[in-house]
C-alpha cells in the first residue's frame, strides 16, 4: 500500500471539512439576516394592522352614535298608518 496516497489525502480531507464549515458560517449569518429583515417586515406589518384597526374601532363608534341619534328622530317623522 502506497503511504504517499494517505499522507496526501488528510490535508484534502481537512480542507473540505474546513470548507463545509466556512460555507456552514456563511450560509447561517445570511440565513440570520433574511431573518431579520422578515422579522423587521412583519413588525411594520403588525404596527399597521393595529393602526388601522384602532381607526376602524373609532369610526365604527361614530358610526353606531350616529345610528343611535337618528334612529329615535326617523322613528318620530314617520306617518301613521291610516
Amino acid at each position: 500500500m502506497n503511504r504517499r496516497s494517505a499522507v496526501l489525502l488528510y490535508p484534502a480531507v481537512l480542507a473540505g471539512i474546513a470548507a463545509g464549515l466556512f460555507y456552514a458560517i456563511h450560509s447561517a449569518r445570511r440565513h440570520n439576516a433574511l431573518l431579520h429583515e422578515i422579522r423587521g417586515t412583519v413588525e411594520q406589518s403588525a404596527a399597521r394592522s393595529h393602526a388601522t384597526y384602532r381607526l376602524l374601532k373609532k369610526q365604527r363608534s361614530s358610526v353606531r352614535q350616529l345610528c343611535n341619534y337618528l334612529l329615535p328622530v326617523t322613528k318620530g317623522v314617520e306617518k301613521p298608518a291610516s
